[in-house]
């Protein structure tokens, strides 16, 4: 995303700090422009979020692939399994 240039040209006549405070301020309001979706930056910004999608949860170790003979072991028995009545 890009700013507004008129942002960006009352950046360059007053400084940053003071279009920040205008910002917070509300005195003035951004206009964000979104690049076309070909555009190297936005094709960059997807390439990272796919990585990070695909990074596991801080504190989870990486699950590795269930084996036949793992799965196996949680499947019920129906030689061991008795009605209640």
């Amino acid at each position: 995303m890009l700013l507004d240039p008129k942002i960006t040209s009352y950046q360059q006549a007053f400084g940053n700090h003071a279009v920040q405070r205008m910002l917070r301020e509300k005195v003035i309001q951004a206009k964000l422009v979104v690049n076309p979706p070909d555009d190297e930056y936005e094709k960059e910004a997807d390439q990272v979020a796919d990585a990070v999608m695909r990074m596991p949860e801080p504190g989870m170790p990486p699950m590795e692939p269930e084996k036949e003979d793992e799965r196996s072991a949680f499947r019920p028995n129906p030689s061991r399994i008795r009605a209640h009545l």
